[in-house]
This record gives C-alpha cells, structure tokens and sequence, in this order.
C-alpha cells in the first residue's frame, strides 16, 4: 500500500465567522439595493459592517448624510471628508468635524460578497 503525498499536509479549515468576524456584537450583514462599479459592489452583493472597526484611509463606510443612510469612500487627506463612491468628483463632498451633524460614520465595510454567477466587472464598460 502507498502513502498518500499529501498524508502530510494539513491546513485548517477556513471559517466565515472567523474571516469575518460575525461573532462581534458590532458587526452586522447587510444586503445592498444599489451597486458601484469602482467599489465592486454589486446590486443584491452582502456587506459585512463593523460598526466598531477603525476605518483608514479608502475605506468604504455607512453613513448617516443628513438623516439618510449612504455607503461612500473616507478620505483623511488633506482633510476628513466623504466622498461618492462611483463619482468622487461630480457630487457633494461631505466635510467630517465634530461640530458638523450632517456627516456621521456608523461603521466600516470589512468584507463584500457578491454572487459570482450575475455577470462581471467590465474594465471598460463604453464600447
């Protein structure tokens, strides 16, 4: 009888909760409506909130934009700001402070699931 060449090899099994860490209180799983070609968001596409993670740089955050909910990418330089996802430049940028109540972050997207049977990212989507 022969041995196996992999009798060695042992991993451990990968485990959403784990990756994702659904077992925080803080984190939840969303469901999006709205889908944005330079954020890889796909419309029906889960996203994993954490409302307790420190957002960086680039980030994808969920919003509170006076008094709706919002997804849009946090700049920190030159100045704390929110920007649209799909068009940074073409709409309004939202200025962070902590006197302006119009502007609030709720949380970071960690982790973004799309069903990869809808179709695909087009580099070049003009043709």
């Amino acid at each position: 009888m022969f041995q196996s060449p992999a009798e060695d090899y042992t991993d451990t099994p990968i485990s959403l909760d784990a990756v994702c860490k659904l077992n925080r209180p803080s984190t939840y799983i969303l469901q999006t409506e709205i889908s944005s070609w330079r954020a890889a968001i796909k419309k029906g596409a889960m996203l994993i909130l954490d409302c307790a993670a420190t957002p960086c740089e680039g980030s994808i955050v969920m919003c509170h934009l006076g008094g709706e909910i919002a997804l849009r990418r946090l700049r920190l330089k030159p100045s704390p700001r929110l920007e649209d996802l799909d068009f940074p430049d073409h709409f309004e940028i939202y200025e962070i402070a902590d006197d302006n109540p119009h502007a609030i972050v709720k949380g970071v997207i960690t982790h973004i699931i799309n069903d990869a049977r809808t179709g695909e990212f087009d580099d070049c989507p003009v043709m």
